[in-house]
């Protein structure tokens, strides 16, 4: 009877002091928020390898709750996992790592990253991912054996593949020739797609089959090798030193 006379005399106006909604506290409820940034927010991604993101979870309204990451959608054969995948309590940071398949296209993707928690409003953060070739080379001399003979010379043509968009000079050489045998590159770095070498035998170099090592170097890239072989023959009248 008091609280039905206490609520006629607010509609009338003849009390304000005493006046409210049922709320005692005079509030509406928390002003839970979330945000998500990425460093860096773009990166490549070279195929058959990985790409790491900084992920930072911003907090606000004292929200503590759990929020639970996710990247969607993803290109073909590009794959995603977190540490940690949720965050709980006050945690804030999360390390994004992104997988591309051998089977992956190279192209430009935009990949959002979606944070979501009970009774606030999710977050987004877009990371730009370029999906690229992995720079290489290789180098290959067109014919696998070469025939020389004591006191002269002979050549080949290297070839040199290249891919990943690499330009860099590669630097050439031979390992494991035998005594009296030399090695010249033109051109040395090589720049384009073939070098050619010329094996050279002087008069004290002892005929044999002898496997030669070819190099190839370009830093930081891994050192690329393959193998010849140098057939030395006598020269007519050869006698051996």
């Amino acid at each position: 009877m008091l609280r039905s006379a206490a609520h006629l005399a607010c509609a009338l106006g003849i009390l304000t002091l005493a006046c409210g909604d049922d709320d005692p506290t005079g509030s509406s409820g928390p002003n839970y928020t979330i945000s998500l940034s990425a460093e860096p927010p773009g990166v490549n991604l070279p195929i058959g390898g990985t790409a790491t993101v900084s992920l930072t979870l911003a907090r606000g309204g004292g929200y503590g709750g759990t929020v639970s990451l996710i990247a969607t959608p993803l290109p073909a054969n590009v794959s995603a996992s977190f540490a940690p995948q949720t965050l709980t309590g006050t945690a804030t940071h999360s390390t994004l790592t992104l997988s591309a398949s051998d089977a992956a296209a190279v192209g430009a993707y935009v990949i959002p990253v979606l944070a979501s928690g009970d009774s606030v409003a999710a977050a987004q953060a877009i990371i730009n991912t370029h999906v690229q070739e992995v720079p290489a080379f290789t180098i290959t001399p067109v014919k696998t054996a070469l025939h020389i003979t004591v006191g002269s010379f002979a050549s080949v043509v290297i070839a040199i593949g290249r891919s990943g968009s690499f330009t860099d000079g590669v630097v050439l050489s031979c390992e494991g020739e035998p005594a009296g045998v030399t090695c010249t590159f033109i051109t040395n770095p090589a720049y384009g797609f073939q070098s050619t070498l010329t094996v050279s035998a002087n008069a004290s170099s002892v005929p044999g089959t002898y496997p030669i090592t070819l190099r190839g170097q370009a830093n930081p890239l891994d050192d690329r090798t393959t193998s010849l072989t140098l057939v030395i023959s006598a020269a007519a009248g050869y006698t051996r030193p």
